[in-house]
């Protein structure tokens, strides 16, 4: 794992080769194919051909495919965009969207039931 950038390199070559760009030594190797190159067209062969920058640590959401930098980001991203809570009747399997929903039907459907919070 490069210190600087946090991305995962899959041997010790690649590893020398991605630090050279770090330190802007030409001449440059693709630590993806291996290819030499000294100009300007280094940076596009490894963003564009061979895509050398996708390699960074990241974690996709599987519902929408967004990308995060950390785990937490992306179970706080699954939590806020991807889950529903539903308050359940404590005496029947309705289940509702909001609490007060659940108290309404609670207090019509079970009306001599003793009063009990949704869970």
């Amino acid at each position: 794992t490069c210190q600087v950038c946090q991305m995962l390199l899959p041997n010790q070559c690649s590893f020398c080769a991605h630090q050279r760009i770090h330190a802007h030594k030409s001449p440059y190797c693709c630590p993806e194919c291996g290819a030499l190159c000294r100009s300007a067209y280094f940076q596009t062969h490894v963003k564009e051909n061979c895509l050398h920058y996708a390699r960074k640590v990241g974690y996709r959401c599987i519902h929408c495919g967004v990308v995060h930098l950390t785990l937490a980001l992306l179970k706080s991203h699954i939590q806020e965009r991807h889950c529903q809570v539903f308050h359940k009747c404590a005496f029947c399997p309705m289940a509702f969207k909001t609490a007060s929903s659940t108290a309404d039907h609670s207090a019509t459907q079970h009306p001599t039931q003793p009063h009990r919070p949704s869970q």
